[in-house]
């Protein structure tokens, strides 16, 4: 019975509960479960596929301090191509992906004629001083394609400075330890399976011009595809959005209509990528997160989100809301836009 307290709120006709323990009806009735299966049903009913990316502190327990973090400062840059302006390598990780990479200051680099150029934030992979040509071999990683279920991806961030006028770079792979060289676009077509080894080709026609540029360069597959509806054959999760809320303004130049950022929900994480371990914090998107558009014509557009909010109300995690922005800028521009366009 519920405490005789509240009878001097209600009246004692209306005793409520009339059970021994209403907790006990609640998990007996699998009530919990039920709200899950709900939100499931509906989310393989209606819910759109999206893409997600997390920042790499948040997903590995040991990421590396970039060499762009100031110490004076204690902030990253934010353009840096090797941290993305989060100051962790390699910025983000894509979720439902296996990543590999090898950043310009990692250990173990075989520099011929190259040098780490530490002038300027992040350090860098340039020529040496007088040299025309040079070659930089990354150490050998190991690498696992247990559970891969799709095709390898790799891109280099690696450009020359006058535009490929009188200089060039070229970012290579091995899965033989660097006997044999194949191009990063052939990465699939070769399937290495146990290690993975990277070559950077620099060239300039005199020693006067100046050097071309390594930063890093990134590979990966994905390790779940669209769990729930199997039509979109990349790593996604599914959302629903939610009302769309409009508000009238009164400002300097007459009435207007606002709407606020557009808020979605979805379930926890786990319901996409089972290796993920239920009620941790893994299973919540929170604010080292952005999202990207897989359907319709929306395709390709990115939202930093914001503004979570957490269902707990029966001791277990069952639902999660957030509210996206869109990012400005063109995708994948190093110039225009916000730094969201730039991740790979």
């Amino acid at each position: 019975m519920a405490p005789t307290g509240k009878y001097k709120f209600i009246s004692g006709k209306a005793s409520g509960y009339w059970g021994n323990n209403i907790r006990c009806r609640i998990e007996s009735e699998a009530v919990t479960d039920k709200v899950l299966s709900l939100n499931y049903d509906k989310l393989m009913a209606m819910g759109l596929p999206i893409a997600v990316w997390r920042e790499a502190s948040s997903v590995l327990p040991d990421a590396v301090l970039c060499s762009c973090f100031k110490d004076t400062s204690k902030q990253p840059d934010i353009p840096c191509a090797q941290c993305y302006g989060t100051g962790h390598i390699p910025g983000y990780i894509k979720f439902g992906t296996r990543n590999y990479w090898a950043e310009a200051t990692a250990a173990g680099w075989t520099l011929n004629n190259v040098v780490l150029d530490a002038t300027n934030r992040p350090k860098m992979l340039v020529l040496a001083s007088g040299a025309t040509t040079g070659t930089a071999i990354s150490p050998n990683i190991t690498i696992s394609v247990t559970g891969k279920l799709a095709a390898w991806e790799a891109r280099a961030d690696a450009f020359t400075r006058d535009q490929g006028a009188a200089s060039s770079i070229t970012v290579e792979a091995s899965k033989d330890g660097g006997t044999t060289w194949f191009a990063l676009t052939a990465l699939e077509a070769q399937a290495p399976t146990t290690q993975l080894r990277f070559k950077v080709t620099f060239t300039r026609v005199a020693a006067t011009n100046k050097s071309p540029v390594f930063q890093i360069v990134r590979a990966r597959f994905p390790t779940m595809l669209d769990t729930m509806r199997n039509e979109v054959q990349e790593p996604v999760i599914r959302v629903l959005p939610t009302w769309n809320v409009e508000f009238e303004q009164r400002n300097a130049y007459g009435t207007s209509i606002q709407q606020p950022n557009q808020a979605f929900w979805t379930l926890p994480l786990y319901f996409f990528d089972e290796t993920i371990v239920e009620n941790t914090p893994a299973v919540r998107l929170e604010d080292d997160v952005f999202v990207e558009d897989r359907y319709g014509g929306s395709v390709g557009t990115r939202y930093p989100i914001k503004e979570f909010k957490y269902s707990d109300t029966f001791g277990r995690f069952t639902r999660q809301e957030f509210s996206a922005r869109r990012a400005a800028g063109e995708r994948g521009s190093s110039i225009i836009g916000e730094i969201y366009m730039r991740v790979w």
